[in-house]
């Protein structure tokens, strides 16, 4: 890869709580990126013991994450391409552990490590995380440039929603560096965005729709619906979280870096 003249912009996915769906936007996120930009996008997985990106791109089980661990000292940005597997649109993907027993072997240090690492050559890192707040999430969003928050259309979600941005409040994240994502809408429910607006205090910047038949035939295809299926409504949707979200389309704007904020290992 070539080197950029500045760090590419970082992107982590994080859903307070699991089964939101932030895996699949995830994956579509990444390659709707790829593909309407052209730009060079790596896709990494931190969720270290259950992570999917993968299955839902059907890629093969060779090398992952542990692989770079390995020879860490020597882990540039070549090495770590070659680690990672080619996806659709040409995106390059880190996958995570291959065995859940293995994931206490990436720390935030390391991962810290391979995300500069990434932001040398890639003009986009994108991040699945874990729900879980362990510290190696801490590390990918206390080095975000841009954090999308996914959240549902369900009582559990919404308060899940809350206390996440309570969190990121605590750890001195600025707001506008916090995109918030309703996943799952459907026409007919007792929310609607504008109840959970007013209960979280914080504008919903997208709705992608509830398209089970859609999200299925994606995953069972292993090809993100936005290349297999780009007139869906979720298609367009994720195309509209693109034009939010990203820079101005030269792709080598320089990137204001966020402040580091020093967070505390271990915290929960």
């Amino acid at each position: 890869p070539v080197p950029r003249s500045v760090p590419g912009e970082l992107i982590v996915i994080y859903g307070r709580k699991g089964g939101v769906g932030k895996s699949v936007i995830a994956t579509n996120l990444a390659c709707g990126i790829a593909k309407e930009m052209g730009a060079r996008v790596a896709l990494v997985d931190l969720d270290l013991q259950f992570g999917d990106l993968g299955v839902l791109l059907n890629l093969p089980q060779s090398q992952s994450i542990i692989d770079v661990l390995d020879n860490i000292a020597q882990a540039d940005v070549q090495y770590i391409t070659d680690v990672m597997a080619e996806g659709p649109v040409g995106i390059r993907v880190l996958t995570t552990a291959p065995n859940p027993e293995l994931a206490d072997l990436v720390t935030p240090e390391r991962v810290e490590r391979i995300l500069s690492t990434l932001r040398t050559a890639y003009d986009f890192v994108v991040v699945d995380t874990s729900s879980h707040l362990g510290d190696v999430t801490l590390a990918a969003l206390d080095m975000a440039s841009r954090i999308l928050l996914v959240t549902a259309l369900s009582i559990p979600a919404v308060k899940n929603a809350k206390l996440a941005l309570r969190l990121f409040e605590t750890l001195n994240i600025p707001t506008q560096r916090i995109t918030l994502v309703l996943n799952r809408c459907e026409a007919h429910t007792e929310f609607n965005k504008e109840s959970i607006e007013s209960h979280l205090k914080f504008p919903i910047a997208v709705q992608l729709p509830h398209d089970p038949r859609t999200v299925v035939n994606s995953i069972n295809r292993g090809t993100p619906f936005v290349i297999s299926n780009p007139e869906a409504e979720a298609s367009q949707r994720i195309r509209q979280l693109l034009s939010l979200i990203l820079p101005a389309r030269s792709g080598n704007a320089p990137q204001q870096q966020p402040a580091r904020r020093g967070l505390r290992f271990g915290r929960r």
